[in-house]
């Protein structure tokens, strides 16, 4: 089943995408590995974001307590 992304999942991987092309335009060779290695904690802050809602989605959001 697909579903639709939230607003936060869709927000880091815009920033993940950003910094993979501020990557492929980085000249410096360690620039350019730091901004992919931000954008791979970027996308994975995605993966737990949306593990999260399907937790969440699982447990029927129910209060704490």
């Amino acid at each position: 089943m697909l579903q639709q992304r939230s607003a936060d999942t869709i927000r880091c991987l815009r920033q993940a995408e950003e910094c993979e092309e501020l990557a492929f335009r980085a000249i410096d060779p360690s620039a350019k590995r730091a901004f992919f290695d931000v954008a791979a904690r970027w996308r994975l802050i995605a993966e737990t974001c949306e593990y999260i809602e399907r937790v969440d989605s699982f447990l029927g959001k129910r209060p704490k307590g």
